[in-house]
C-alpha cells in the first residue's frame, strides 16, 4: 500500500496523492516498516531493503522545495538507520546537498514563535525567511550527514566516499555568506578532511589486495572500539548539541 500510493504520487502528480503521502499517517506507516525491515533484514533476503530505499527516495524527491525540508531529513533519517541496522552502505549525500545548497535568505530574523522541524512535515511560508529556519535546517543537515560519515569513518573507503561530498561541501561554503553557517561548514570539512588523512595513513600501512574482501573488511574493526579519532569527537559533540 506504501508503495502503490507513492507510485500514484508519482505518475498522476494529484494534489490528493501529495496529500496523503505528506501525512502522518502515511510517515507513521513508513516509519515502522522502516524499522521493521531494518531488524529483520538478512545478508540473503535484501529485497525488503533496497524496495525500502526506493520508496524513501522517491518520497525526496516527490515533494522538493524548502518548505518540505523537514520530510526530507526524516528520509535521510531513515536512510541512515537502514544503513547502520543492516551495514549497508545506503548514499545519502545528495538528499543533504540540496539543504546545504538551498539559497537562505541573506538577513533572516529570529522567529517569534520557533518550530521543532523535527515534529512536522511541511513549513509554514513565513518561516523560511528567518534566521532559525536556516539554523535549524543546516544544523540537522550536517547532524545526519556526520552520522552517515561516522558509519564508515573506520572503514578502508573512506577517503574515497567521502571525495565528492567534500567538493560540494567546499563549493558551498564558497557561496554561503551567513557568517554562522560557514563556521559549521567550515568545521565540518575540516572534520571529514582530517578522517581521510587518517585512514590513508592507515591504508597506506597495509599489504592486502582490494580484491581481498575479507582483510579489506577487517580493516580497523578490531581497533575500531577503543579508537577515538577526532571525527568520532567531532560527531558527538554535534549529537550532543542537538539534544
Amino acid at each position: 500500500m506504501i508503495n502503490v500510493l507513492l507510485v500514484w504520487g508519482e505518475e498522476t502528480k494529484k494534489k490528493e496523492a501529495f496529500r496523503k503521502i505528506c501525512s502522518w499517517e502515511y510517515v507513521n506507516c513508513l516509519d515502522i516498516w522502516v524499522r521493521f525491515v531494518g531488524e529483520n533484514t538478512s545478508d540473503h533476503d535484501i529485497q525488503q531493503l533496497f524496495l525500502a530505499i526506493q520508496i524513501i527516495n522517491g518520497m525526496a524527491r516527490l515533494f522538493p522545495g524548502p518548505r518540505y525540508f523537514p520530510l526530507r531529513l526524516k528520509s535521510i533519517e531513515w536512510l541512515n538507520y537502514l544503513s547502520r541496522s543492516t551495514g549497508a552502505f545506503i548514499p545519502i549525500v545528495s538528499i543533504v546537498l540540496d539543504i546545504f545548497e538551498y539559497k537562505f535568505a541573506k538577513e533572516g530574523r529570529k522567529a517569534q514563535d520557533p518550530i521543532d522541524i523535527s515534529s512536522i512535515l511541511k513549513l509554514p511560508k513565513h518561516y523560511l525567511k528567518t534566521k532559525t529556519f536556516q539554523e535549524r535546517c543546516f544544523s540537522s543537515a550536517i547532524e545526519q550527514l556526520c552520522a552517515h560519515f561516522s558509519q564508515w569513518s573506520c572503514h578502508i573507503s573512506f577517503p574515497d566516499l567521502a571525495a565528492v561530498p567534500l567538493i560540494h561541501l567546499k563549493r558551498t561554503f564558497e557561496i554561503t555568506t551567513t557568517e554562522n553557517l560557514r563556521r559549521m561548514l567550515k568545521r565540518l570539512i575540516d572534520q571529514v578532511e582530517q578522517n581521510v588523512d587518517f585512514i590513508q595513513r592507515k591504508r597506506d600501512e597495509v599489504s592486502f589486495s582490494p580484491h581481498d574482501h575479507q582483510s579489506v573488511d577487517s580493516f580497523l574493526q578490531l581497533e575500531k572500539p577503543s579508537l577515538n579519532t577526532p571525527f568520532m569527537q567531532y560527531y558527538k559533540s554535534v549529537v550532543k548539541q542537538a539534544f
